[in-house]
């Protein structure tokens, strides 16, 4: 009778959670239970953490011959004041080619339709190496993006010529090297890092 009550409880929290659905005398996974269960492992007693999907937003502007990149400064925490290219996460089911595109007009006002050219899977280790971040981003070009360029309360955005980049950033992002890599190829880009 008490592994009953057990079983009795933990379905109607998965029903109470939207999680198994019921109809007539048969139990179901629901969509939402698909995707919780679908992170799992036979054998797991806990759902994994998944690796944090975003893009890279790379806007390059030629004015005046004169090669510029759009940089991004943070101005909220974590990570305050590092440097790097503006960036945006994709929503499930989201195309990246559509995630960098909604990503560019919600984060900087400017529109253009971006080029993949590679991809960059990121770990960021402690002092003790363990894993704190998984990140995997995938890199959109933007050539000469049209729009008035506007900064939010997150952070501020700088057109930086080439050359002067370095000199720009005081707190670069730890990624921002192996993006310049993957844009110096003429092919797409895999590069991973941890």
């Amino acid at each position: 009778a008490d592994e009953s009550n057990k079983l009795t409880f933990h379905l109607e929290e998965l029903l109470k959670n939207g999680l198994v659905k019921k109809d007539n005398n048969l139990y179901q996974l629901t969509e939402k239970g698909k995707e919780f269960a679908g992170r799992m492992d036979l054998g797991d007693d806990v759902v994994k953490v998944q690796a944090k999907v975003s893009v890279v937003l790379v806007c390059v502007n030629n004015k005046n011959k004169q090669e510029e990149y759009l940089l991004y400064t943070r101005l909220k925490s974590p990570f305050y004041k590092f440097q790097g290219f503006p960036t945006g996460k994709v929503r499930i089911g989201e195309t990246i080619i559509r995630a960098a595109q909604r990503e560019l007009k919600e984060e900087t006002n400017l529109e253009g339709k971006p080029e993949f050219v590679g991809i960059l899977h990121s770990g960021v280790l402690n002092s003790s190496q363990e894993l704190l971040e998984d990140k995997i981003f995938f890199v959109c070009r933007f050539k000469n993006p049209k729009g008035d360029l506007v900064n939010g309360p997150e952070g501020k955005y700088q057109w930086v010529r080439k050359g002067e980049i370095g000199a720009y950033l005081q707190k670069p992002v730890q990624e921002i090297k192996d993006i310049f890599k993957i844009l110096k190829s003429d092919k797409i880009s895999f590069v991973e890092k941890f």
